[in-house]
């Protein structure tokens, strides 16, 4: 309760609102990983499917937007990019973001840019000339947005990257591409360090992972969630027992025949 206290205060009061009015506490999850990115510190969240890791990622990412809203107004320029490893899981996040983002009555002031390979040519340009603050994209699509400067610039604001199922990624090329992506960003940020959140259901090794996230010789905190509640699952199948007829033999047919 402490630990939960401690990090609620530390949140942005209308973010704070927003959570406790969806949700009825953090989870463990959400305890381990949120405090990091909001010291901007990169973290390798590994937790069961259903533990609210996706937002404990994000938890930090809108805290930061709206302090600076806050404070200076928020400028163009991507903040947090959000790497899925499938074009379906990208959906899905672009419209789970919209619901904080509405419930907190900042449809006006964040944006989302859904970028693919199923993208418009009218949605790009869009981007292109009032770049979003929030990229959910694929490593793939993100690679080929760094290699265009009209986009690349865009992506220089970047202080957040969140990768999804990090563990599919690693030891395959997909993922050597990643990490390459991940550290023209950082590039683009100079003496600025980009907070890295890895999320995974399943990871070993941990630390071989983590340094897989954020490379080599950075720090990378690494966290493993707890299960919040046990589930049993019985599976009923209305398949018979002996689903197939026998096959008829020439012996069978023949005795089928007497009988008849």
């Amino acid at each position: 309760m402490q630990k939960e206290q401690a990090l609620a205060e530390r949140l942005h009061p209308r973010l704070r609102d927003w959570f406790f009015t969806n949700f009825p506490g953090f989870t463990h999850a959400q305890l381990l990983c949120v405090p990091s990115v909001l010291k901007r510190e990169s973290i390798l969240l590994t937790s069961p499917t259903g533990s609210g890791k996706t937002l404990a990622g994000f938890l930090g990412v809108f805290d930061s937007l709206l302090r600076e809203l806050e404070s200076n107004g928020l400028k163009p320029g991507v903040r947090c990019v959000y790497l899925s490893p499938l074009r379906a899981l990208a959906y899905d996040i672009e419209k789970n973001l919209r619901g904080p983002i509405a419930g907190m009555g900042l449809e006006k002031e964040l944006r989302i840019h859904l970028r693919t390979g199923d993208t418009t040519a009218s949605e790009r340009t869009k981007f292109r000339n009032q770049p979003s603050h929030f990229l959910v994209t694929t490593p793939e699509s993100l690679a080929i947005l760094l290699a265009q400067q009209s986009y690349a610039q865009h992506l220089a604001h970047t202080e957040f990257v969140i990768v999804d199922e990090l563990h599919s990624f690693a030891g395959n090329k997909r993922g050597a591409d990643l990490s390459i992506s991940l550290e023209r960003l950082q590039m683009l940020r100079g003496k600025n360090s980009l907070c890295r959140v890895g999320l995974s259901a399943t990871a070993a090794p941990l630390d071989l992972l983590g340094q897989f996230l954020v490379g080599k010789n950075r720090h990378c905190r690494i966290a493993e969630a707890r299960i919040e509640k046990e589930q049993i699952v019985d599976v009923f199948s209305p398949i018979r027992r002996d689903p197939y007829p026998r096959p008829v033999t020439p012996a069978r047919a023949f005795m089928r025949n007497c009988r008849n």
